[in-house]
């Protein structure tokens, strides 16, 4: 079982000013994220987005190697933002120890994505 508590994800800009690209709070809703697992391509991983009462995003699941398969992720859907002051994503959350990979795409239709992949610690 891993678990990923997420707090916000912000723009870094080149001055260190900031633009929220998503407050995880008590007005969130979970439904404004979504699960896509391997069971897309025939694998048994099995992932959960759901939101604390404190108003924290919440993944958790298993990951099964079974039929080729080996993901869970959470996606969401955000408006289009002006990014040519930004240079950096900063992400707040709480790990498993576990590796994770965020992505982002700069047009919905896109095939590929910029990825990064970090390192959490046990919570």
């Amino acid at each position: 079982m891993k678990t990923s508590v997420i707090a916000a994800i912000l723009f870094m800009g080149m001055q260190m000013n900031a633009q929220e690209v998503y407050d995880f709070s008590s007005q969130s809703k979970a439904g404004d994220w979504f699960v896509v697992d391997d069971g897309v391509m025939g694998g048994r991983s099995q992932g959960n987005m759901e939101l604390s009462e404190e108003g924290h995003g919440i993944f958790q699941g298993t990951v099964s190697l079974e039929n080729d398969g080996g993901f869970s992720s959470i996606r969401a859907r955000m408006d289009e933002l002006e990014t040519k002051d930004y240079a950096a994503f900063k992400i707040r959350l709480k790990g498993d120890g576990k590796n994770y990979q965020f992505r982002v795409r700069s047009r919905l239709n896109e095939r590929h994505s910029y990825q990064y992949e970090f390192p959490t610690t046990g919570a």
